[in-house]
């Protein structure tokens, strides 16, 4: 299969602010988490220095000011990190993951400048010489279902998306 030629400078994508109010969405994992299950990959821009927090913070990273906005952020860049999991948790066990059919984690160094760390698909994770550095990577959100626990010991399944990346 013929590879596409690779360009020689990816263009920072222009990340736009989301039409959510921040008084609508609180900055937490949980607000993260909605976005999530509605297939939108969702970080926090600081609008005092445009540094973009992914998973979302109240107070920015950078410049330690709380002026946050929510922003979409284009979900394509390289991998720049991963570990092919023999030995996995009870939730991957139960998706049909082992060592005989083991999977790949990874970080990706997304292009609109942040990093964000998820299950790699597509690839050979029964080669890891195979899954190359600074494989380009983009989105895909996989449709899933997990088990809720409340504070009084109620279980419950509810569906849940889940951040992944496949090759370009």
């Amino acid at each position: 299969m013929a590879q596409k030629p690779k360009p020689d400078k990816i263009e920072k994508p222009v990340v736009k602010p989301a039409a959510v109010k921040p008084a609508e969405r609180p900055f937490t994992v949980q607000s993260y988490v909605e976005f999530l299950n509605q297939k939108k990959l969702m970080g926090a821009k600081c609008k005092d220095c445009g540094h973009i927090n992914l998973p979302p913070r109240i107070v920015c990273a950078k410049c330690y000011k709380g002026n946050m906005e929510w922003v979409e952020v284009p979900g394509k860049g390289k991998l720049a990190s991963f570990s092919t999991i023999y030995i996995g948790s009870s939730f991957m066990n139960a998706k049909g993951y082992s060592p005989k059919k083991p999977y790949c984690f990874g970080t990706v160094d997304l292009d609109a400048g942040v990093s964000i760390s998820g299950h790699v698909k597509g690839v050979n994770e029964l080669d890891a010489d195979s899954i190359k550095i600074g494989t380009r990577l983009k989105v895909a959100y996989e449709d899933g279902k997990e088990t809720f626990i409340d504070r009084s010991g109620n279980k419950q399944e509810r569906p849940k998306v889940f951040l992944t990346f496949i090759p370009e």
